[in-house]
């Protein structure tokens, strides 16, 4: 452990989802039942609930074997129906951006709201590995080559206890598994207008080895339609699995990911990097599961930026070792057992933001660099340890109750904070199509920064946890026509949160200077934080793949509230009343396929702050935007062929960002709100792609 060194409209909403509803027939993802596993609607949808003794022998087997309880709370869609969504670009992890509760902070940012939880408070997992970031920048693919994934869960709420220390949402990213000697080599080549990648596995020594990497240009693309963004990025895997002896065996993964952003000379701009390494060894038997880990990382994010209101990223570079323990139970014929202990060790170096006088003049002024010393004096590494446990059994038929706590220590700098975060869900499947579940859950997070960027999601500032109340219940019902449709109501209450817009609020309206007196500048030199509340109701109606027509729609209403420090009430960035999805598959003939994704939203809220310590909310338009991909595939002697066009932003929206109003928000001469201002536009983030894959 290590201190750090200092330095648009509702209307058009309202149209979408009409038009979602006339389509509903032909519609569906793969949400998993909210029920026993006998309301599952298919074997892999059920893999995880359900897992089997692993078949080795089976190379498209898309989730792990594992003996563990999985809580009826998860979203789920298949790795085949995510390669098709439109907009998704053959990435699986990107299709849930099409899920009910999920908002995008903003497009071709790979940064999402929870059911209104900031995008740090939500976790990202693969194969149980936690990673700084699922996506590429601007509108690009997963980190993670689709080859190498099974199923992919969307907690958006109440997640089991071993997903822990965060206050948002969930998605997990389980291990597509081979691993038998039996199984001949294969892979796969995609050439495509934004990247190349590729995949090959090879069975090594009654195990295998696979091996992928990505190199993505879409700079090339995208600076056809807007020469002021520059983008790259390329990731590479790898994983070797061995037998140690019966049902033992060694697993081994390393990947990484780079990533370089930048809209202008004077305009946000990144670079990121992440690396892993993971060893495990697991034992595996009908009924039991148990393994060891220990996880090794490298995270690295530089700031580009040149303004005054970017600079507040820092430069950062953190080292970790995270060892973890494990061990699962399948007793009697529904019942689940699994216990664990996991410790996080980081180390690493911050650089402070550069001064506004710097960034101006090539010099530091001294009163406000001392000001950015004291704010970021106070961030140290995180340092975690915990232990979890988790329950399921049927206490009657058709009735399932699961369990589950984890208590964690967090060592942060000088401060040692502890919590305890119990959760449970209760399931009843009332008949053999419909399933109720209620579920809730009390969450903890260190104070971290802003946005979940490699190296940056390992500081913890010094000042206390962030708590989250989640709960919900919830309906699911399948149809004869292969329909599935699910109704959750939600209502989840954040403390001490904080809010990304707070903190520019505080950096900008005090001129940089966060120990300023008067609101709402008032405080010392943290982060602002505030509670908040946000419920509402989420609506999701989706067709399987397996048919000829295909996809779902997603809806969400909702609405949020949250205060700050001072109890001063405002409207989060994140209230949205309308939050619409579809996507739509057709398979025309064999080989075939057409599909569409519309996207549709009311307006996000800007606050500011002015002289009279009283915020000014003003709510932008909303924002609409239409993909769309067609594919054909064929066989030859070869290969398994497929060629594909997919067109991001066919419809070339710019995405409201905030407004322009002349005069500094913050002075009292400012005239009446709406009088002057106008609204402030991200460039169209367009991006044709245009691939060939050969799967051999």
């Amino acid at each position: 452990m290590i201190a750090w060194p200092v330095n648009r409209r509702e209307r058009l909403c309202h149209t979408a989802w009409i038009l979602a509803l006339a389509l509903a027939a032909p519609a569906r993802t793969a949400g998993q039942a909210a029920g026993p596993e006998s309301a599952q609607p298919s074997a892999p949808a059920a893999a995880s609930a359900e897992p089997p003794e692993l078949d080795q022998q089976d190379p498209e087997l898309s989730a792990t074997a594992r003996v563990s309880p999985e809580p009826r709370t998860a979203r789920r869609i298949e790795r085949e129906e995510a390669r098709t969504t439109p907009g998704a670009f053959g990435d699986p992890f990107r299709a849930v951006q099409a899920l009910p509760g999920v908002l995008p902070l903003a497009s071709g940012l790979p940064y999402i709201y929870v059911r209104g939880a900031p995008p740090a408070s939500t976790l990202y997992y693969y194969d149980d590995i936690p990673l700084p970031s699922l996506f590429h920048v601007a509108l690009g693919p997963a980190v993670i080559h689709p080859a190498m994934l099974g199923t992919i869960d969307l907690y958006s709420g109440v997640p089991p206890a071993r997903y822990g220390r965060h206050t948002g949402g969930v998605i997990a990213g389980q291990r597509r598994m081979y691993g038998d000697s039996d199984v001949p080599a294969f892979g796969e080549i995609e050439l495509r207008a934004i990247d190349a990648n590729g995949l090959l596995y090879v069975p090594i020594g009654g195990g295998g080895l696979t091996l992928a990497g990505r190199y993505g240009y879409p700079g090339l693309i995208v600076s056809a339609f807007n020469d002021d963004i520059t983008i790259a990025y390329w990731d590479y895997q790898m994983q070797l699995s061995q037998p140690l002896g019966r049902r033992l065996d060694l697993e081994v993964s390393v990947f990484g990911a780079y990533d370089r952003l930048k809209t202008g000379a004077d305009s946000d701009g990144f670079e990121s990097t992440f690396h892993r390494a993971d060893l495990r060894v697991v034992r595996r038997t009908p009924s039991f599961e148990y393994g060891a880990a220990a996880l090794l990382g490298y995270d690295a994010t530089s700031s580009q930026t040149r303004t005054t209101l970017d600079s507040q990223l820092a430069d950062v570079q953190t080292q970790r070792l995270s060892p973890r323990l494990w061990w699962a139970w399948r007793f009697a014929e529904d019942g689940r057992l699994r216990v664990g202990a996991d410790m996080v060790g980081v180390v690493g170096k911050l650089q402070p933001p550069r001064s506004s006088a710097e960034l101006a003049y090539g010099f530091a002024d001294e009163t406000e660099q001392s000001t950015t010393e004291k704010l970021y004096a106070q961030a140290a590494a995180r340092n975690a340890l915990g232990a979890y446990a988790e329950l399921a059994f049927l206490p009657l038929p058709r009735l399932e109750t699961a369990f589950g706590a984890r208590a964690d220590l967090w060592l942060t700098g000088r401060d040692a904070q502890g919590a305890l975060s119990p959760r449970v869900v209760v399931t009843h499947m009332t008949s053999d199509t419909v399933t109720l579940h209620a579920g809730a859950a009390l969450t903890h997070q260190p104070a971290v920064f802003l946005l979940p960027l490699a190296g940056v999601a390992d500081i913890a500032l010094a000042h206390g946890l962030q708590r989250a109340v989640q709960s919900e219940v919830g309906v699911a019902i399948e149809s004869d026509a292969a329909l599935r449709g699910e109704l959750q109501l939600f209502l989840h209450d954040y403390d001490a949160l904080l809010f990304p817009e707070l903190a520019l609020e505080r950096a900008t309206g005090c001129g940089g200077d966060f120990t300023r007196l008067g609101a709402p500048c008032s405080g010392s030199a943290t982060y602002p934080r505030a509670s908040a509340r946000s419920y509402g109701a989420e609506l999701l109606l989706s067709r399987p793949e397996s048919e000829r027509v295909s996809g779902w729609i997603s809806y969400t209403l909702s609405r949020s509230h949250a205060e700050d420090e001072a109890g001063q009430a405002f409207t989060p960035r994140f209230d949205l009343r309308h939050l619409a999805n579809l996507v739509l598959r057709v398979r025309i003939i064999s080989g075939l396929s057409v599909g569409a994704r519309a996207f549709a939203r009311s307006g996000q809220v800007v606050t500011e702050g002015a002289d009279t310590g009283q915020r000014v909310a003003r709510r932008l338009p909303g924002f609409y935007r239409f993909d769309a991909r067609a594919s054909w595939a064929w066989s030859t002697s070869v290969a398994e062929l497929e060629l594909s066009l997919e067109w991001a932003n066919l419809t070339f929206t710019r995405e409201p960002l905030g407004f322009a109003c002349g005069l500094d928000v913050t002075t009292a001469r400012r005239p009446p709100p709406d009088s002057t201002c106008s609204v402030r536009y991200a460039p169209a983030l367009v991006i044709p792609n245009l691939g060939l894959r050969a799967q051999f």
